[in-house]
């Protein structure tokens, strides 16, 4: 914004004075033109009236009388001095007027295609039915969120991170905040972990967070659902209560962030925590503004597919 303000200023400035000279060669010329006598008398009464009222003649300078007494020669060569710097509050205003500009669409992120349902978390590889393998799935919610550059111009190579996570206890106080480094984090739909290229009036959807679900009935639900009539609901049954019996199914929700090789990041493979959390970005790019901002979410397991979700924009520092 102080950027904007300069350059605002500036192009008022040059403006001012090229208004100036103009008027200071205008007067030089008619100035020129008067005769001997009238500038005797002229002269005669400014001289009278610095000698009678020195306090009120001080009054009336201004820097517009300064300037009529310039020359031809001289207000051309302020006018050539002006100029270049008039070139480069123009650049500089083109530049602003151009760039592209992101924000986030704040619609509702619970419906499609903002929250979605996938089957993306295989709890088994190798179900057998016909002759044939099928994986088994958890339901996962998927919750994303739309970058959109309003700005004139594309925004290149545009990257978002995962930078903290905050967990805060039933009464709303802080109760653990963790620290990474700053770790990418997923575009939807791009197939590695890579920055994008924005247009302008375009979009892209960042997948945000995920909730996965390890209930039996939600995995019969959801693989039900997936398979249709390609696997019968009876050998769906039978599979899940197999892996329960193994001990790898169990009756909780979880929640997790979409990165590159979490292990190593140090996140874990689920993060338990009910209740209320916040998953703090950043979001960067080559030439557009960049965003600091955070999910809040409300997380309630026994309505685990319908959490509460706000976006909170933050300063680079705040809560630190």
């Amino acid at each position: 914004m102080r950027h904007y303000i300069h350059i605002a200023i500036g192009v008022m400035v040059v403006f001012f004075f090229c208004v100036v000279t103009i008027n200071a060669q205008s007067d030089s010329l008619n100035h020129g033109a008067h005769s001997k006598e009238a500038s005797k008398i002229q002269s005669a009464k400014e001289s009278t009236a610095q000698k009678t009222t020195p306090l009120a003649n001080h009054q009336n300078f201004s820097i517009l009388s300064f300037f009529k007494e310039i020359d031809g020669g001289k207000a051309s060569a302020i006018v050539a001095l002006i100029i270049p710097f008039l070139m480069i509050a123009l650049q500089s205003f083109k530049k602003w007027w151009r760039k592209p500009v992101l924000a986030i669409n704040e619609t509702d992120l619970l419906v499609a295609p903002y929250g979605t349902e996938i089957a993306s978390e295989p709890i088994l590889n190798n179900a057998d039915f016909g002759g044939q393998q099928y994986k088994i799935y958890s339901p996962v919610k998927n919750f994303r969120i739309m970058i959109e550059n309003r700005g004139r111009s594309t925004a290149k190579n545009v990257i978002v991170r995962l930078e903290q996570i905050i967990l805060y206890d039933v009464v709303g106080k802080e109760e653990k905040r963790i620290y990474y480094h700053p770790t990418q984090v997923k575009w939807s739909g791009e197939l590695g972990w890579n920055s994008v290229d924005i247009v302008q009036g375009s979009h892209f959807f960042l997948d945000a967070f995920k909730i996965i679900s390890n209930n039996r009935k939600d995995i019969i639900d959801c693989n039900a659902n997936f398979y249709g009539k390609v696997l019968p609901i009876g050998f769906i049954n039978t599979i899940v209560d197999n892996i329960d019996h193994i001990g790898t199914v169990t009756s909780i929700v979880y929640w997790n962030v979409w990165v590159d090789n979490p292990f190593i990041r140090g996140i874990p493979p689920m993060y338990k925590h009910d209740g209320i959390f916040k998953i703090v970005f950043v979001m960067n790019s080559e030439n557009a503004n960049s965003l600091h901002f955070a999910l809040k979410v409300d997380l309630d397991k026994d309505d685990w597919k319908n959490p509460k979700i706000e976006i909170e924009y933050r300063k680079p520092r705040e809560d630190r």
